[in-house]
């Protein structure tokens, strides 16, 4: 079938995406009508490395040698009711393998809506965070081409929903159909080794769909961030008994200690997410592409992803291709030169684990749609993480896969109903 965004979402994830505040959105259920449906995925990855653990970023465990089938495997089940012309409400429950390594279910989705006339309608409650071109379905991989899109820039905000508001306006000006939301709230994450917080967030995303099959969208997003884990709870003890000692011997290098001690202090710092994506879907070829941006006030964190998707319908069957790739800036050589022993060498470990994260993937693989509401994937990737670590994978306190390229295959199930 068609995979154009427009129509994937409609026909076939419509009762699913019928609220959720897309572009697309359609409000056709009479007052009174509940509707119920659901997506899924089970998948297996295998790899060639028993050095790093494969993962989708904040994961606790992964895949190895041995098939996974955690990694991408998920089931969701949502509820629409519409309670009158005006206003609606719905729920998604999503289980899928959580930082802890657990499928407890959790409420991803629990919002109301009220839609103020045809072009304005608002929400409040809890929502999908907008930061990336697919957030509204990224969970449902049915509507999406590859067997999950690509981590090395949808990693980079490992946080999939909010607690808030957005106000969503529509219109349509000639060929386009135009849409701008302005949002805002707050958002939390329990990931393997740290806990993230997002407070204070405040966004706006346009985005043009064209009737040639051409999507254009841009975003920005502000917010406060704080990390917690128990490396740079270690590294502050750190820093703490170095001014002491530093102090006591009323050092000159007080003051450029304390400085980067500030720096790794992540608790409600500033943090901006930017993005521009497009897709066309004409014909046979579906094109894709995002190029995103965060930054952070710390020496951690900076980074920038993309990738750039091509793929080619031959009746159900579609044969695809992507490029991505995640870089993230190092330190200045003279961060730590204030810095000597112990305490330097939990400045380096920490910096790796941040900076290794950096990593670039080609990939090839195939969707075929097996029914109406199934299609089987196929996904082969290489993948070169940075010089300076592991990459997006899991590896044990201490190693790194540096000079490494792995062989990821995947394949996955995924249905609608």
């Amino acid at each position: 079938m068609p995979l154009r965004h427009k129509t994937a979402v409609a026909a076939t994830v419509s009762a699913l995406m019928a609220t959720c505040g897309s572009a697309t959105a359609d409000d056709a259920a009479g007052p009174s009508a509940f509707r119920f449906s659901g997506f899924g995925t089970f998948g297996a990855v295998v790899t060639d490395t028993r050095d790093g653990e494969f993962v989708t970023p904040g994961q606790a465990t992964g895949a190895t040698e041995h098939p996974e089938f955690g990694v991408d495997s998920r089931l969701g089940i949502q509820g629409v009711y519409q309670f009158n012309p005006v206003f609606s409400g719905t729920a998604q429950i999503l289980s899928k393998q959580n930082g802890q390594g657990d499928y407890d279910p959790a409420f991803e989705w629990a919002f109301v809506k009220a839609k103020l006339s045809p072009k304005f309608s608002v929400r409040a409650g809890r929502m999908g965070a907008p930061f990336f071109m697919i957030s509204d379905y990224r969970d449902v991989n049915y509507a999406n081409l590859w067997v999950r899109p690509p981590l090395e820039t949808y990693g980079q905000v490992p946080v999939s929903k909010f607690d808030g508001a957005d106000l969503i306006f529509q219109n349509s000006v000639g060929p386009a159909s135009l849409s701008a939301q302005l949002w805002g709230g707050y958002s939390q994450a329990k990931l393997a080794t740290s806990d993230i917080k997002l407070k204070k967030t405040m966004g706006l995303n346009l985005t043009a769909e064209f009737d040639n099959g051409l999507t254009l969208r841009v975003g920005s997003a502000k917010a406060k961030l704080s990390v917690t884990s128990n490396n740079l709870t270690a590294l502050q003890n750190g820093f703490a008994l170095t001014v002491q000692g530093l102090t006591l011997a009323n050092s000159p290098l007080l003051p450029s200690v304390r400085a980067l001690a500030s720096e790794f202090a992540l608790k409600d710092v500033d943090a901006t997410f930017s993005g521009v994506g497009a897709s066309w879907d004409s014909g046979n070829w579906q094109l894709n592409g995002e190029y995103t941006r965060r930054t952070i006030d710390s020496y951690q964190g900076n980074s920038t992803g993309w990738y750039t998707s091509v793929g080619y319908r031959i009746g159900k069957v579609t044969p695809f291709a992507y490029a991505t790739q995640l870089k993230i800036e190092g330190v200045p050589a003279n961060a730590l030169a204030p810095l000597g022993g112990a305490l330097s060498g939990q400045v380096a470990g920490v910096l790796r684990s941040t900076n290794g994260g950096a990593q670039k993937t080609w990939a090839v693989g195939a969707r075929w749609d097996v029914a109406s509401s199934a299609a089987l994937k196929a996904q082969f990737e290489r993948i070169k993480p940075s010089s300076l670590g592991a990459g997006l994978f899991i590896v044990p306190a201490g190693a790194n896969m540096k000079g490494q390229t792995v062989n990821v295959l995947s394949v996955s199930v995924d249905f609608v109903f």
